[in-house]
């Protein structure tokens, strides 16, 4: 039988509270006393829709709107497009930290795209036909991955002309997978 590890880090010794606020953090709050614990300074540009939390990986995604997505193209996001049909960040939970960012376009996932949610380490993306394509995460992350970037650190892109601290005011979380082309379905 495998054993649970001892917690870690402050968030995982408390009961949390999980927070997207719409000027762009994402918090881990203490539940009790309301203590912001971590934070990250995602995006004031995008809008986002949706929270949700994969239990089985300890990751939460953030998913932009659709209609908000259409007016970025500035501070190290690509310009809009309507090709572009949202933008996802998927951070892992204890201690928080950034495993991905990408925009989900409909050149590589389909003219008929409608949504996409992460569950157990598949990217699903559904089409308005009613259809489901898997993909695996950790092949994107792997094959798809241009730019490290970890919360709290220093990043220079664009050969030093945008530069800040990932998940700070001011610069937020850059993407940092590019993901172009047809690939292989699950």
């Amino acid at each position: 039988m495998m054993q649970r590890k001892p917690p870690t880090t402050i968030e995982e010794q408390r009961p949390c509270l999980l927070v997207q606020t719409t000027d762009g953090w994402l918090k881990i709050l203490d539940a009790c006393s309301g203590e912001c614990l971590r934070s990250a300074f995602v995006s004031s540009i995008i809008k986002f829709s949706s929270l949700d939390w994969a239990d089985y990986y300890h990751t939460i995604q953030l998913k932009s709107t659709v209609s908000q997505i259409r007016r970025s193209g500035s501070r190290g996001l690509p310009p809009p497009t309507s090709d572009r049909l949202m933008i996802m960040y998927i951070f892992k939970i204890h201690p928080l930290q950034l495993a991905g960012s990408f925009s989900l376009n409909r050149s590589v996932f389909g003219a008929k795209i409608r949504d996409a949610e992460l569950s157990e380490d598949v990217l699903v993306v559904s089409h308005s036909n009613n259809t489901f394509n898997f993909y695996s995460f950790r092949w994107m992350l792997k094959h798809c991955t241009v730019l490290e970037a970890s919360l709290g650190e220093w990043l220079e892109m664009d050969g030093g002309g945008r530069c800040g601290i990932v998940g700070e005011p001011g610069f937020g979380v850059p993407l940092t997978m590019n993901i172009k082309g047809h690939w292989t379905l699950m």
